[in-house]
């Protein structure tokens, strides 16, 4: 549509007339990326500003994702097959310009929880059968 195009385009000009804009996303990308090696959170390392993070299971994924909605208000996108291989299952992570060091902050220190969360009860589960 229209609109869209329009708005792309202005978004283009603006980041190509404010280079800054640009490169501070990027630190806020290896920010993220960094405090997740620290807390212990495996990602898949790629040059791209899109971060997964490797869940394996596509039913605990979306419970992941619908804990860090519900309890913490943070939107984490299911990436489930046929987009990945069944087994590669993962959470799709990306910021915006917009986010500040206390938005990153929250989304590692979160997901760490939720994540110990889900390992613990897939062990507990695991044991049970």
């Amino acid at each position: 549509p229209p609109a869209i195009c329009a708005a792309v385009s202005a978004s283009i000009r603006v980041l190509q007339e404010n280079p800054l804009m640009r490169e501070n996303y990027f630190v806020r990308v290896r920010m993220l990326k960094e405090k997740l090696r620290v807390s212990g959170i495996a990602f898949r390392e790629s040059a791209s500003q899109v971060i997964s993070v490797t869940i394996g299971d596509a039913v605990m994924c979306k419970q992941i994702t619908d804990t860090l909605l519900n309890d913490y208000g943070i939107y984490a996108q299911p990436i489930n097959y046929p987009t990945v291989p069944w087994g590669e299952e993962c959470l799709r992570l990306t910021l915006s310009p917009m986010h500040k060091d206390s938005d990153i902050d929250h989304l590692v220190e979160s997901l760490g929880k939720v994540m110990r969360a889900y390992d613990a009860r897939q062990e507990l589960q695991e044991r049970a059968a």
